[in-house]
């Protein structure tokens, strides 16, 4: 079951063809959201001032992302999403260390997950419908699941990774999580970071290993 909620159009003498910067992710269950808050504010206070951090409600897995799309793509991607969705859910299990990406002058720095199978075949099944849709062209590198926890500031031109990054907070590595829905997000770029839309959420089954 999904809820599409109504995209913002603009004045036709503004903009004939209005445009939408989207994704495809995975939201997080609430508990594993508030643990990599925590380790998100033990990383900052690592590196110093040079990053940004996210944040806490744009956590989140990304499966696809799209780029800008007319909006009237919208509920066909967001029909393209559901179709693949009859299975299963995605299971999220957390590596033990922080990475940096690139390593020697990192842009980002992230929470990486374990390639689990059903979380791979999800994102294989909607790259390949949206890519069968024409609404998707996928990446050539390897999809590689993470989520990022901050950004490096534009204005931090010599920044390096700290020699020690804090280790992934106890409760993230004791078991395994739950995804809790597949959503559509339009990205809004904005001077403070990117802020996120909820366009169309799909609730997934399953059940989570809860950690201590």
């Amino acid at each position: 079951m999904w809820q599409t909620d109504g995209v913002t159009g603009r004045p036709k003498d503004r903009l004939k063809n209005p445009r939408a910067r989207l994704f495809v992710a995975l939201d997080l269950p609430e508990a594993a959201g508030v643990t990599l808050s925590t380790w998100q504010r033990e990383l900052c206070a690592a590196a110093g001032r040079d990053l940004r951090p996210l944040r806490a409600d744009a956590l989140h897995v990304t499966l696809a992302f799209i780029g800008y799309r007319a909006e009237r793509d919208v509920e066909a991607i967001a029909a393209g999403v559901s179709a693949v969705l009859g299975g299963g859910g995605a299971t999220l299990e957390f590596r033990s260390e922080i990475a940096p990406r690139p390593t020697r002058r990192p842009k980002l720095y992230a929470a990486p997950l374990a390639p689990l199978d059903d979380l791979m075949d999800l994102r294989a099944a909607v790259a390949r419908e949206l890519s069968n849709r024409k609404l998707f062209k996928d990446e050539r590198r390897e999809f590689w699941p993470h989520v990022t926890l901050c950004r490096v500031k534009s204005s931090a031109r010599d920044h390096r990774a700290p020699a020690e990054l804090p280790p992934a907070p106890a409760p993230l590595t004791r078991g395994q999580f739950a995804a809790g829905a597949v959503t559509l997000y339009r990205s809004h770029l904005e001077p403070a970071g990117a802020r996120y839309e909820a366009l169309a959420r799909f609730a997934l089954p399953g059940e989570v290993s809860a950690p201590d």
